[in-house]
């Protein structure tokens, strides 16, 4: 998932954000294994790319025992591969992007080699490629690729929307009759205390986000929910 981390946590304590975080939080209700493959300003195509990684990275034991919640984000963000981007920590080979969402910043990323090419081309994306048939078709491309896993590889699976989104689509994945995450906080009467600086949830707000998924996943997937030791 997209943006898990509680927006008060530094994202590298691994410890607080799995304990803190509503997917970890999710985890922990139903007694899984949790590993987070999603990274800040992450875009679909970036998602497709880290479970490509996971499924050729995990053995088939681990992945007959996973359940898969994926949290799409913006339609509108891309990403690019950078063989030069170095990224440290336990996912070393896999968060190799460069994406948008950094590039249309003023944020300087420390050491990192042709920053001011990466932009350009970034603004040039924008200009002549970037529009609601690219961001339709990113959309339709993620939803269709992380279902058709679900299917192939029988791994039961929650998609949905983090942020506010129009679009809709015919996959057995996808939850479409609930609100977006950022719809369902800022229905709250109590959305002020549940946001920290910069618009993403606070601890109380990743809480109260877990308690709401439960409630998705036990309606969309209680079969499958009976199962012990399954891997988030």
């Amino acid at each position: 998932m997209r943006d898990n981390i509680p927006h008060s946590a530094d994202h590298r304590n691994n410890d607080y954000r799995d304990s803190h975080s509503f997917p970890g939080l999710i985890a922990n209700h139903f007694g899984w294994d949790y590993q987070c493959l999603a990274y800040p300003g992450c875009s679909l195509q970036a998602m497709i790319w880290n479970l490509n990684w996971w499924l050729d990275n995990t053995s088939q034991e681990i992945i007959n025992e996973s359940f898969i919640i994926s949290g799409l984000t913006e339609e509108s963000r891309n990403s690019w591969y950078n063989p030069y981007h170095q990224h440290a920590g336990e996912f070393a080979g896999l968060h190799r992007y460069m994406h948008s969402s950094w590039l249309m910043t003023d944020a300087v990323i420390k050491d990192e080699p042709y920053m001011d090419e990466w932009r350009e081309f970034s603004k040039l994306y924008l200009v002549l490629s970037d529009c609601n048939a690219t961001r339709e078709l990113n959309f339709r491309e993620t939803v269709r690729f992380f279902d058709g896993v679900s299917a192939r590889f029988e791994i039961p699976m929650l998609q949905l929307n983090v942020l506010s989104n129009p679009r809709t689509i015919n996959a057995p994945t996808i939850s479409t009759d609930e609100m977006s995450i950022s719809d369902f906080i800022n229905a709250k009467s109590a959305r002020d205390s549940m946001i920290a600086a910069g618009g993403h949830p606070n601890e109380k707000g990743h809480q109260i986000i877990s308690e709401h998924l439960i409630l998705c996943l036990l309606k969309k997937n209680k079969h499958y929910l009976t199962f012990k030791n399954k891997q988030l």
